[in-house]
């Protein structure tokens, strides 16, 4: 049974709903059980009175009226990203070296990491928090395993596509890939919506470099030929071109936005060096 979903504003953060139905999808560990092994404050690039105290017994701190506020639960849902929650209420942000970081109309909005909060200015003016973009986390599809890159050779100078496979939820819709739109960026590189390829069996070779995407040739067993929906049971696996400012250790973003107006989010960074077959972290 679908959840509904509600964009929400909140007056210390902008949150995304991830409603009791969604988190058993989307939060394998919850919103509330934190993970050891990260903690600290992060102050904004652009404002050091901009900050995010991430504390070891899973709170989440930023600036208050007085004092420091609570403002949700962090879990760390993989190697490289942080959700925070607040009741109902969810973000992501990536981790890096000794910083976390989101996008915001494509562009990498970075948090560093300090060993004290800084202190506040005298002012008149009161102290905003970090923003962080809303969207709804998808609640009928879902990554499984890991986004791989793919060069024509190991002399390429950059990425020429992607490939990951999308599956269905218990209890969720199917879902028509074939309308979702898919949204590529990166600090050089900005396309709003790449183009559908027909068919259920592209070669990633037929797209490299351009904004196209489709269905791979590589499927799971049992997948019918010309089948675009997915569902629990029928994962499909996706091919994209990626452009050629793929280049070493560039950070990029893909943006699926399926046909309810939900989201699936992928931060990703090209790795130091490039092989032919490549993890994308």
């Amino acid at each position: 049974m679908l959840v509904e979903k509600t964009m929400v504003s909140l007056s210390r953060f902008s949150l995304i709903f991830c409603c009791a139905g969604i988190v058993a999808v989307v939060l394998i560990t919850g919103c509330t059980t934190p993970i050891p092994g990260f903690s600290g404050i992060y102050v904004s690039s652009e404002n050091p009175q901009q900050y995010l105290e991430f504390r070891t017994d899973g709170s989440v701190f930023a600036p208050g009226d007085e004092k420091p506020e609570e403002i949700g639960r962090w879990t760390k849902t993989a190697e490289d990203q942080l959700r925070v929650c607040k009741k109902d209420v969810c973000y992501d942000l990536g981790i890096g070296k000794n910083t976390v970081y989101y996008y915001q109309n494509g562009k990498r909005q970075s948090l560093n990491r300090v060993d004290k909060i800084p202190e506040t200015k005298s002012t008149t003016a009161r102290v905003q928090p970090v923003q962080t973009p809303t969207y709804k986390i998808s609640s009928n599809v879902v990554m499984i395993g890991n986004v791989y890159g793919y060069a024509l050779s190991t002399r390429a100078g950059s990425l020429e596509y992607i490939l990951f496979t999308l599956g269905g939820v218990n209890g969720g819709d199917p879902v028509d890939v074939s309308k979702i739109t898919v949204a590529y960026s990166d600090d050089t590189t900005k396309w709003p919506a790449l183009a559908f390829v027909p068919g259920t069996s592209i070669n990633g070779n037929s797209i490299a470099h351009a904004a196209r995407w489709g269905l791979s040739e590589i499927q799971s067993p049992g997948n019918q030929k010309g089948n675009t929906v997915l569902s629990k049971d029928v994962p499909l696996t996706v091919v994209m071109g990626v452009p050629e400012t793929t280049t070493p250790n560039m950070a990029f973003q893909v943006i699926l936005t399926m046909p309810d107006g939900s989201e699936i989010r992928l931060s990703k960074t090209v790795p130091p060096s490039i092989a032919q077959t490549n993890v994308i972290y």
